[in-house]
């Protein structure tokens, strides 16, 4: 079972690294789009930057939405369901009490 769940906390760690990313190089690069939208076709700059940043918060969205739905290992309900984000404290599963990383070698 320990190896099932360090495979699953890996795919947690993918979605959460990819959601991260995205926030962090997403918007840079939505803005660099836009502007690249802006100097190849006739679109105005407000419109341009508007449209990719649609575009990024889209993909975004969607990337912090497999984080939070997360299915636990434990018993495949989604794993932050009803916690609040906060930075220093320990993460566990609402519904079984799985910590964060449980069950890894």
């Amino acid at each position: 079972m320990s190896e099932q769940y360090a495979q699953q906390w890996r795919s947690y760690r993918r979605r959460h690294w990819a959601a991260s990313l995205g926030l962090l190089l997403g918007l840079p690069a939505a803005c660099l789009v836009g502007y690249l939208m802006f100097a190849v076709t006739d679109l105005a700059l407000g419109i341009a930057l508007t449209v990719s940043g649609v575009g990024w918060s889209c993909i975004w969205l969607w990337l912090c939405f497999r984080v939070t739905r997360f299915p636990c290992p434990g018993c495949s309900q989604p794993f932050l369901a009803g916690q609040e984000p906060v930075l220093a404290s320990t993460r566990y599963c609402s519904n079984c009490g799985l910590q964060l990383y449980a069950g890894e070698p």
